[in-house]
């Protein structure tokens, strides 16, 4: 994990931590969901 520069970053990205979910792990998600709505 990243130097936070805000709180609010730690705060956000705690929840995904907490369900066992990296970076790329997110990035992925993102990448098939725009992948299927540019279909």
């Amino acid at each position: 994990m990243p130097a936070s520069k805000h709180k609010l970053y730690n705060d956000a990205y705690a929840p995904f931590v907490e369900q066992g979910m990296t970076c790329n792990a997110i990035a992925s998600q993102l990448s098939i969901s725009e992948n299927t709505l540019s279909r």
